[in-house]
């Protein structure tokens, strides 16, 4: 049975007189940097993946879009909630494309909820075709901005 407990879950909390506060300043200094090149080094790959993405969703023609999904959980107020945020991101992912112009057909976007059973089921079927000198040029367009990162 314990009685007493003490954490020190960040250095704020630890007595001046233990630590230096020389200490404590080049401590948080070195967190705070790593946290901005971290943050900084996530922000620049999105920014890759961003634009090779566009030229690769831009370039490819979907032909057809068949995306059910049979859901359940055993209890019908969690089934209703999760059914609506996957309608909510079915929806996004329909509009996305419609947006895109990259549609060239009727999607058929279904989801059958289960409110009395257990069930996880989606299928998904797409049909896309992209012209292979597209495709080339996109690689192309990857390796360059690769050995561009890769000497700086």
């Amino acid at each position: 049975m314990k009685i007493y407990e003490k954490r020190w879950d960040s250095i704020d909390d630890i007595e001046p007189s233990i630590i230096d506060e020389h200490l404590v300043e080049y401590v948080t200094g070195l967190k705070n940097k790593k946290i901005d090149k971290g943050f900084c080094d996530v922000v620049q790959f999105l920014k890759e993946i961003k634009q090779v993405g566009e030229l690769l969703i831009r370039n490819t023609m979907i032909h057809k879009l068949d995306w059910i999904t049979y859901l359940g959980t055993g209890d019908a107020s969690s089934t209703g909630l999760i059914s609506g945020g996957l309608w909510a991101v079915k929806g996004a992912v329909e509009r996305s494309t419609h947006l895109l112009n990259t549609l060239y057909c009727q999607p058929q976007i279904g989801l059958v909820p289960y409110f009395q059973h257990k069930v996880f089921k989606s299928d998904f079927m797409c049909i896309f075709s992209i012209k292979i000198v597209k495709a080339i040029f996109i690689l192309i367009k990857m390796i360059g901005a690769s050995k561009t990162k890769q000497t700086d």
